[in-house]
């Protein structure tokens, strides 16, 4: 009997082993092809896999740098969460071929990176056009427009410190939930949940085709942990501003650049931006798409329309839901028509036209002068008027028509002073 529990636990204890050898290379197999299909994008380390029997496999000790980042995100784990061993046994090697199968939860925990490089707005400004954060920009804050890394560290933020959690949940046979909840310490805490369609995440990122994806259901929630009190004392450091003049030009100026961007917002709206820069806490927003749900990539289809109505969204503010907003995204200043430039005419100089008249001419071209009536006057003083009707070397032939008959005057051309040429009046 002894022998057979014996038995029985050293087989358990290989297949336990076996099982984990199993995980250990299949995640190591996903890894290994991630890093060769994204080698140009970004560069992957870690320092030691392991796996639980509570169905959690991580990567300890990560460091991650996008290289259009300019930046390094040093990040204590990386966690895969299933829902149990057996769970992450199957699951993982569906994983590898880009299946969502049983995963709960990815986590990264402790994540560091410095304030210099580039931020994840600059980035996804390459794909979505900078309008769209217009709402997000900096405001009331005197010459900055944006915080940079000097802004940081004069706010006492000396590198960015966060906290990331992913994860997925299956509603029913129609839809499903992506919840990520990013704690970034001293900048807040940001809490996103979004309904898709059943299995279409998993089809979107299987075949890398995100522009597909529809969305049924946003809902948006920001946590201030002291941020705005620090950006009321950074926007007034040479003054004794205080936070509630601070909150109101920041109202104005940034009601003036949605304005002047396209996104028409009333005044309740605008008192809402004043309120949660003076008081802070959380505030949170409510949208739920038709029927047929949003392509997430296609915000052009919400111009021309008030996002709230549409949407059927609520907007709160620590508690207290905001009474009638309205955001309206006009086309015609987000997205005017290009301006077409008319090819210029070409310029036509006009020269002042001269009269008839005679006109003194080199005598070097003399003979391009044939058969046209001249005037000369020689040195001697003498004049003769008439027509040119041959031209030598050394001397020209002038026709005069007198009264009794024509008379041949050979010059010499080394003694006339003045050559001159009769012009018509030009049209």
């Amino acid at each position: 009997m002894i022998k057979k529990l014996v038995k029985i636990l050293l087989l358990g204890l290989l297949i336990l082993l076996v099982s984990k050898a199993f995980i250990a290379f299949t995640a190591y197999q996903a890894i290994s092809q991630l890093k060769d299909q994204y080698a140009d994008d970004f560069l992957l380390t870690y320092q030691w896999l392991s796996s639980s029997l509570n169905g959690v496999v991580s990567l300890e000790d990560v460091e991650i740098t996008p290289y259009t980042m300019k930046k390094t995100f040093a990040i204590d784990d990386v966690s895969f969460v299933y829902p149990d061993y057996v769970s992450l046994l199957f699951g993982l090697s569906a994983l590898n071929r880009g299946e969502l199968s049983g995963l709960k939860t990815i986590s990264l925990s402790n994540i560091q990176t410095e304030l210099t490089g580039k931020s994840f707005k600059e980035l996804l400004s390459t794909e979505l056009s900078p309008v769209w954060f217009t709402p997000f920009n900096l405001y009331g804050c005197g010459k900055y427009t944006a915080l940079s890394a000097k802004e940081y560290e004069l706010m006492g933020i000396q590198q960015h410190n966060m906290s990331l959690k992913i994860d997925l949940e299956q509603l029913d046979q129609k839809l499903e939930t992506l919840t990520i909840d990013l704690d970034g310490q001293e900048l807040g805490e940001m809490s996103i949940s979004a309904k898709f369609p059943t299995h279409s995440l998993q089809r979107a990122i299987k075949n890398n085709a995100f522009d597909e994806l529809k969305l049924h259901f946003l809902s948006l929630e920001y946590q201030d942990a002291g941020f705005f009190r620090r950006l009321n004392i950074l926007c007034n450091q040479r003054g004794q501003q205080n936070r509630t003049v601070f909150s109101m030009t920041s109202a104005i100026q940034w009601k003036d650049a949605m304005f002047s961007r396209g996104f028409l917002v009333n005044e309740a709206l605008i008192k809402m931006y004043s309120d949660y820069l003076l008081q802070g806490g959380a505030i949170s927003f409510e949208a739920t798409t038709a029927e047929e749900g949003l392509r997430i990539t296609d915000l052009n289809s919400l111009v021309d329309k008030e996002i709230f109505s549409y949407l059927d969204a609520d907007l709160v503010l620590n508690g207290n839901t905001v009474e009638d907003p309205q955001l309206y995204l006009d086309s015609a200043t987000l997205f005017p028509p290009p301006v077409i430039e008319k090819p210029s005419e070409p310029k036509i100089i006009e020269t002042p036209k001269q009269k008839a008249g005679y006109r003194t001419v080199s005598l070097e071209r003399v003979a391009e002068y044939l058969d046209k009536k001249i005037r000369v006057v020689m040195q001697d003083g003498k004049r003769y008027e008439g027509l040119l009707t041959e031209t030598a070397e050394y001397n020209l032939v002038l026709i005069q028509n007198l009264a009794g008959g024509e008379v041949h005057y050979h010059l010499m051309l080394n003694k006339i002073e003045t050559f001159e040429v009769w012009f018509n009046k030009e049209k």
